[in-house]
């Protein structure tokens, strides 16, 4: 578990979507900080994040302190299954016993990288996407903020109508039913669009340092236009407006959302992140995603086909 001496540290130093501990342990197991490194445990599973809170380290550093991280986590924890994810790829073979071996590896995927904006040194960019939250202004729409409040039934919908998609991932099924106690959190500010009454868009954003604010979901309604253009317009003014030094805006996933993150022209590029994973003999994990609360709960719970009566399916939505 993390001291609040830990808590502080990472609070201090995190510059990046991959530090916010708090989210991630939602999904990975029991956070631990052995500086500079954050890792996660779930009684199964052993998680690394390479990400290095100490940025100025030395890249030719970083495959031999996380060589040595994971050998002590092996004994600690004995797991059955060690992930590590980060900038670059770090092979164990040297240090695993021959009982482990390698059943996934996922390589930087171009489309889906880290994007931030500096904003002290950010202007807003002139083109369509501006012109498009001006036009919405004049439509009426109105950008609301709160911090650490409840979802209504009006979030609800939405999230409902984006969780009856079947183009998603088990990662976004597991990441989307979390979101209701995200924004639960004291740390989370959320933004509203309304047209009139009607909530048509809202996004979270995890301010998990006095520097460091984190784009993390949107919900949109797609009878509705230029909501995203509205929204993203507000939410980067607001922070500009604000002490924040960096807003990150999370990892694209996909080129279609690299291509729109990129037209407000963030100014750091972080890139993408691998992945290898390591399990013992013949343990596998059970599900597309393994960790103990998604994998045993969550996951087999979103297993079943959307009623076609609902709501949901009648009002599509992004």
């Amino acid at each position: 578990m993390l001291s609040p001496q830990d808590i502080e540290q990472i609070r201090e130093t995190a510059w990046l979507h991959d530090h916010d501990w708090e989210l991630i342990s939602c999904l990975t197991g029991e956070p631990f900080l052995f500086y500079p490194f954050l890792c996660y445990w779930d009684g199964i599973y052993v998680s690394i994040c390479s990400f290095s809170l100490d940025r100025s380290m030395q890249t030719n550093e970083l495959t031999d302190r996380i060589r040595e991280l994971a050998s002590k986590l092996l004994h600690r924890f004995h797991p059955l299954v060690i992930e590590i994810w980060g900038p670059k790829p770090t092979p164990l073979n040297p240090i695993l016993p021959p009982s482990f071996h390698l059943i996934t590896e996922n390589q930087a995927d171009p489309d889906n990288i880290n994007l931030q904006i500096h904003l002290e040194t950010y202007r807003i960019p002139r083109g369509s996407h501006l012109e498009n939250a001006r036009k919405a202004a004049r439509l009426g729409y109105i950008c609301r903020t709160t911090k650490g409040e409840p979802l209504t039934w009006q979030h609800f919908a939405l999230i409902e109508t984006f969780l009856n998609r079947s183009d998603l991932t088990p990662f976004d099924r597991t990441y989307t039913t979390i979101s209701p106690w995200i924004a639960r959190w004291p740390t989370t500010r959320r933004f509203d669009v309304y047209s009139g009454d009607q909530l048509i868009g809202f996004k979270t954003i995890r301010e998990v340092s006095p520097e460091l604010a984190i784009s993390k979901s949107s919900y949109y309604a797609r009878n509705y236009k230029y909501v995203s253009d509205f929204m993203n317009h507000r939410i980067i003014q607001h922070y500009i407006e604000s002490d924040v030094q960096i807003l990150d805006l999370g990892y694209s996933g996909h080129k279609n959302l690299l291509n729109y993150k990129l037209h407000w022209k963030p100014n750091i590029n972080n890139g993408s992140f691998v992945e290898q994973i390591y399990s013992y003999r013949s343990y596998k994990p059970h599900s597309p995603y393994s960790h103990w609360w998604a994998r045993d709960i969550i996951y087999p719970a979103l297993q079943h086909e959307p009623n076609p009566h609902s709501p949901a399916e009648r009002t599509p939505c992004d």
